[in-house]
């Protein structure tokens, strides 16, 4: 079958790969989009540590089986370790990610548990259903904080996950939801998901009870530290560098909380395609679609992360009829 391969860093090839028998309790699925992620493209430019070529990226991606049109959960646990039988799937001690650990979906077909299928009906549109997992990562981080509707909220970095984000605080109803981009047209999209754009430097000190930080640079984990409120939430969304920027002094004296957010658990996947299936996302104009021919000009373009566009996604049926 074809594949589009991470060859080198900032290079992506169209190239054969050779197709395997599903393993037991396995199914085989035809690939229809795949969405390219952040964590993509950070192995696309030689910052993922685990993703190492050559290597098939996606982890975001729809597809058939047997003709009924499906969505994918792409991590792969065990169902035996303490965490998996306590509901933590995502945290699984032998958690394997689609796209990471092993070969990816940016290719004709793939073989994943049949566990891991949601199928989904004919009223909603595959490019809204290849959103499930970035929706699902979004429904998670909110789960992790004691949410109430009349707490101030504020997301920085307003990309695909802070969009997903601004989706899922509009629609448990938050009433006040602040987003800081240094994109203005990032930023701007806010008012789709009824938030409001700031600036950074306008960031009121100790004011927000629930920081989003879905970059996760030193800046912005200053910038969190700085916005939460005493007793107030944090959430680490991103992860672009390991370490520094939280003062754990300051952390400590005002006792805010620090939560760590790894993709999210199964049944949040779930929940995720449901509530898509249900219009909870208004995606118009926000997406983009090439055919995996074009992969090259595709990454690039979703490197530059300054548009409107908050997915670009990859067409691969486009290489065959389905």
């Amino acid at each position: 079958m074809r594949a589009l391969f991470y060859t080198e860093t900032g290079r992506v090839d169209i190239q054969e790969l050779p197709d395997d028998a599903p393993a037991r309790g396995e199914v085989s699925v035809d690939v229809k989009l795949v969405g390219i992620c952040g964590s993509d493209i950070l192995g696309y430019m030689g910052k993922s540590r685990g993703r190492v070529p050559p290597l098939v990226l996606g982890h975001e991606f729809t597809g058939r089986l047997d003709g009924q049109r499906v969505v994918v959960n792409p991590i792969v646990s065990c169902g035996q370790c303490v965490a998996c039988r306590a509901g933590h799937d995502n945290i699984c001690a032998d958690m394997k990610l689609l796209g990471l650990h092993r070969h990816g979906a940016m290719r004709e077909r793939i073989n994943v548990p049949k566990t891991n299928i949601v199928a989904y009906g004919d009223d909603v549109a595959d490019e809204v259903m290849t959103l499930t997992e970035p929706f699902a990562c979004a429904i998670h981080s909110v789960a992790m904080v004691p949410l109430k509707t009349d707490g101030r909220s504020l997301i920085i970095g307003f990309g695909c996950l802070g969009s997903m984000i601004g989706g899922v605080l509009k629609y448990k109803d938050m009433r006040h939801v602040d987003v800081v981009d240094p994109a203005s047209a990032r930023a701007a999209l806010g008012k789709r998901f009824g938030a409001q754009a700031i600036t950074a430097d306008s960031i009121e000190p100790m004011s927000y009870d629930y920081v989003f930080d879905c970059v996760g640079s030193v800046e912005t984990h200053a910038s969190a530290g700085r916005a939460v409120k005493s007793g107030g939430q944090i959430v680490l969304v991103g992860y672009k560098e390991a370490a520094g920027g939280i003062d754990f002094v300051d952390m400590v004296r005002r006792e805010y909380h620090l939560h760590g957010v790894m993709a999210y658990r199964a049944s949040a996947f779930r929940e995720a395609a449901r509530l898509l299936e249900h219009g909870a996302l208004d995606t118009e104009g926000l997406i983009r679609i090439y055919d995996l021919m074009d992969g090259q000009r595709a990454f690039d373009y979703a490197r530059d992360g300054k548009s409107m566009v908050i997915k670009n996604m990859l067409r691969v049926s486009s290489l065959r009829a389905v």
